[in-house]
């Protein structure tokens, strides 16, 4: 389903506007009136509505020509970038549609750890990158599912309010990094019961007394590894 037409911009004129240029523009004299219930000042008003209208699609397609506001050609820019490959999979939303584009648009290649951070980045994902532990391996500490919310203009009706989901960062990863390497990506455990942060009964459940860790305990993280 295509993504609703983005909210109208209005960076031209007003119908009002165009309405008053034209009527600058008639004679003047007893049948030229310019009484806005006259038959010639309703003729000039519809052809200023028209006027407007073409103006704010003049300011529409001013921000359909950078991905990240696009909306009614989000398609056309998918199709040059070559979306949705194998990494992103079929994208639900248009915040994730404009996300990928705008990764593959501002890749630029290279094979450093700035240059990988930055394109995992960019498709959404916090991610921190070591070295090691062993010779042509390298570590990708992320956290353990990277929640995505809806949010008002980047969203459109209909959409999921919040969803998750690491498996689009590991194929980009197995896309991207050296042939000859070998990547864990390292997902971070949350503690017991949000490291304690939430509390069942105000702390009169047995819960509470036995399940938060000692301070400062983290659990080690997930990993999975590429080849």
């Amino acid at each position: 389903m295509e993504p609703r037409v983005s909210e109208t911009i209005h960076c031209g004129h007003l119908p009002e506007d165009y309405a008053e240029a034209i009527a600058d523009l008639f004679p003047v004299g007893a049948v030229w009136p310019r009484d806005p219930d006259s038959v010639l000042m309703q003729f000039a008003d519809g052809i200023a509505a028209e006027f407007s209208r073409v103006s704010t699609r003049d300011c529409n397609l001013l921000a359909e020509a950078y991905p990240g506001s696009a909306t009614e050609t989000i398609s056309d820019w998918e199709r040059v970038f070559g979306l949705p490959d194998p990494c992103t999979g079929p994208l639900d939303t248009l915040a994730q549609r404009r996300a990928a584009v705008i990764a593959k648009m501002s890749q630029v290649g290279g094979q450093s750890i700035a240059a990988i951070t930055a394109y995992l980045t960019a498709l959404g994902f916090w991610v921190e990158i070591d070295e090691g532990p062993g010779p042509y391996e390298w570590t990708i500490f992320t956290s353990p599912a990277t929640i995505h919310y809806f949010r008002t203009g980047d969203a459109s009706a209909g959409e999921r309010l919040r969803w998750w989901g690491n498996s689009m960062l590991e194929c980009a990863v197995a896309r991207i990094k050296p042939a000859h390497t070998v990547v864990d990506i390292a997902y971070a455990q949350p503690s017991v019961w949000d490291a304690g942060a939430t509390t069942w009964d105000s702390n009169l459940s047995i819960w509470d007394a036995h399940v938060k860790p000692p301070p400062g305990w983290q659990p080690p993280p997930l990993r999975v590894r590429i080849a």
